[in-house]
Order: structure tokens, then sequence, then C-alpha cells
């Protein structure tokens, strides 16, 4: 499965993907389905792949007047990293903050990348990769990881990091299971939440892990597993999303994306409820998949206008630099030296 709402994973051809299918595992889905791709794709329900061609769909960029990089930015030895899916065979690369100019490419231990994470964004970073079943952390500027988790028969989309203990989450698309490995090793703890499939993980600054994705009637859910608890529990958010993007804290309020919205809202917790204090609009996007946030940055892998874009944060508005990978971006993750 593949946690983008556009639910389309490109192949040289449908029916050549119809016939390797069960040799390379179900495409994941990880984004809504309303939004269209490039033809001949295969779209994926249930674990069923069904050929379909779309008309693809572009935002000109181009033509949009962008905000000027900040100075402060330009000194930056940042990196972002971006998760995509090429054919039958997936990667992740490296593109240099403000720029985004492409540094390098990372091939190896790689099937269908999809959510990104890091601890503290700085040094390392970890890439959930739902064709291979496991967790691979990578170091900053390597291209070969460093070391593996495996989920088992599960199917990770999406993790996080808690920079207070270390501990490594893994949200489970294919089923209500949520992972966590103590200090980013040894044998997982298995938790099970409300929800059918999870999407997205993230850790607030307290240690509490929250995940959401898709409830048993296909709407979006929220659920936390509080610190030092040992089961999560369903909790009310005050806005309406429509479908499930990326969970993570950023430094005052915990984030969560809209990726049919393309919009991230700023929000705090209590108890079973959480309230709604600002949100981004992120203009020009389309089926923001993955969102990460790093001193005042927002970066996210579209995979509606398969590129990517940094826009400033919390002020979102137009994005001030922007890049085309060679395939459809599904994760992305900031990191410094």
């Amino acid at each position: 499965m593949r946690m983008s709402s556009s639910t389309f994973y490109p192949v040289r051809m449908a029916a050549a993907a119809l016939l390797f299918a069960g040799c390379n595992g179900s495409p994941s889905a990880l984004a809504p389905s309303s939004l269209a791709q490039s033809a001949h794709r295969v779209v994926s329900y249930h674990s069923i792949l069904l050929p379909t061609a779309v008309i693809p769909r572009r935002f000109a960029r181009a033509a949009q007047e962008r905000p000027q990089i900040p100075i402060d930015m330009r000194r930056r030895t940042e990196l972002l990293y971006l998760s995509y899916i090429l054919e039958l065979n997936g990667g992740d690369g490296a593109w240099s903050i403000p720029h985004l100019t492409f540094a390098y490419a990372i091939k190896h231990g790689l099937s269908i990348p999809e959510g990104e994470c890091s601890k503290t964004s700085r040094g390392t970073f970890w890439v959930a990769d739902s064709g291979l079943d496991e967790l691979l952390e990578f170091d900053y500027g390597g291209k070969r990881p460093v070391k593996t988790l495996s989920t088992g028969v599960d199917e990770p989309s999406g993790c996080s990091v808690d920079p207070a203990s270390g501990n490594v989450a893994a949200a489970i698309i294919s089923n209500d299971v949520v992972l966590v490995w103590s200090k980013g090793s040894g044998t997982p703890t298995t938790y099970t939440t409300p929800l059918r499939s999870n999407y997205f993980a993230g850790y607030d600054d307290r240690g509490d892990l929250f995940v959401d994705g898709l409830d048993g009637s296909e709407a979006f859910g929220l659920a936390e597993l509080p610190k030092g608890g040992s089961s999560f529990e369903l909790v009310t958010l005050d806005e309406s999303i429509e479908f499930p993007g990326n969970v993570q804290w950023d430094g005052s309020y915990l984030a969560i994306g809209d990726q049919e919205a393309n919009v991230v809202y700023q929000v705090s917790c209590s108890g079973t409820g959480c309230s709604t204090h600002g949100s981004t609009m992120l203009d020009g996007a389309s089926d923001c998949v993955q969102f990460w946030i790093r001193k005042g940055t927002l970066a996210c892998a579209e995979a509606g206008n398969g590129d990517a874009a940094l826009w400033h944060y919390p002020a979102g508005g137009s994005p001030y630099s922007s890049t085309q990978p060679a395939a459809e971006p599904l994760g992305s993750v900031i990191v410094a030296k």
C-alpha cells in the first residue's frame, strides 16, 4: 500500500505491472485517489492492482511570484531527503537547502520507501519502506543504511523518533498496528490502535505518541499513546481533515497535515481532545503527502505535482524554492550535519 492520496504506482506498462505484481509486492496507498497522475499507472484497492489511464495534472509554479530566501538560510548545510517511487523500484535522494540543488541519490537497500523521520533533524534519519517491511537508518551524506529494523510482515508508511528516549515508532498502513522499538533497537513492542490503517506517527515534547490514519468507515482518525501508557486512545480534533497527512511536533504545537486540502494545522491536545490554534496554507501544492518542519521551513513531497517545495513556516503562502525529482516523491525530511 502507498500513503499518497493519489494511490497510483507508476510502471512502464499496466500489463507489465499486473504480470509482475506478485513478485514485487503491492504498491501502497498513502495518498487519496482524487488526484490525476501520468498515464499507464496502477491503482491499488485492498491489495488488488487495477490498470488505469489518467490525465496529467501539474501546477505551473514558474508563473508564481516567490518570496525571497531568508539570509540566514543561505548559509545552512542542510539536505532535504525525498523518498520516491520510480517504475518497479524506489529510491531516496538529497537536495541542498535552500536552493534545492541535487546532491546525490540513495538506491541501495530500498524498495518502496515512503515516510521519513529524524530524531533531531541532525546526523541521521530513518526511511519507512513498505516494500521491504523495514525501517532503515541512514547517516547524513550516507548512501547505505547503518541500521535496519524489521516490521515482520507489516507495511510501515510513517515513523517518528522520540528525542528524549530515543524510541523509534513505525505506523503500519496495512493494519491497525504501531510498533515501538525502545531506544531504536531490539524487539519492538506491538500496539493496536482504534484505526483501520495507520499512516503517520509523531511524538510530542512530552513523549506522547500520536498516529493518524483511516478508521473503519474510511474517515480520518487520530489516536494517542500517552507516555508510559499501554494502549492507544482515540482523540477528537476540532478541525475536519479530508485525508491524513504527517504528524510532527513543531516546537510549540503538534502539526497535523491534510493531504487533500494541502494545509497543516497547529494543535494542542489535552485528555481525549485536540484544539486548533492556527493553520498553514501551502499555496500551489497538490497532494502534500509528507511534510517536514525545521527552523522556520516546511518542506513537502508533493505526489500531485510530482515535485517538492519549501515554504516559510508557519506563514505558508507561496513556496520560496522547489525542485522536480525524476519520480513521484512521497516522504521528506530535512537533516543537518
